[in-house]
């Protein structure tokens, strides 16, 4: 029980973050904040509604939320963790650099790379993964 506690987190806290980093990325009003509001809420739910639609659905909507679902959860494996390590990593230059009065804000990382490093990054594993799959 506790394991599957852990992996809600995990898997909630991921979502959260990818949602937020999308939101500071693109900051391009109330219309896109609502439209990924409503596709990150899909591939949230895409892989807890394969069990329903495994007993209930059509094989083809089974399908389009399998596929959708575990390539989101392949998606968020490597982004997460990466985006997280490169968001310590600004705060901690950030806080380095104000504790000693250096110029350590020159090597700060700019926002945009911090969300499209791990982006792209996921995005080639996800891509090499499903071609190496098949």
């Amino acid at each position: 029980m506790l394991i599957f506690f852990f992996l809600v987190i995990s898997y909630t806290a991921a979502n959260l973050y990818f949602y937020f980093k999308v939101i500071s990325f693109a900051n391009a009003g109330t219309l896109f904040n609502i439209l990924i509001s409503a596709v990150v809420l899909f591939l949230i739910l895409s892989p807890v509604l394969i069990p329903i639609y495994s007993h209930r659905g059509s094989e083809r909507s089974l399908q389009v939320f399998s596929y959708t679902g575990y390539l989101w959860v392949a998606f968020l494996v490597p982004f997460f963790p990466l985006g997280i390590i490169l968001d310590t990593y600004n705060v901690f230059v950030q806080y380095s650099s104000n504790i000693m009065n250096s110029g350590a804000g020159l090597i700060i990382m700019k926002p945009e790379t911090v969300f499209l490093v791990p982006l792209f990054t996921a995005f080639f594993i996800v891509v090499y993964g499903y071609f190496e799959a098949q």
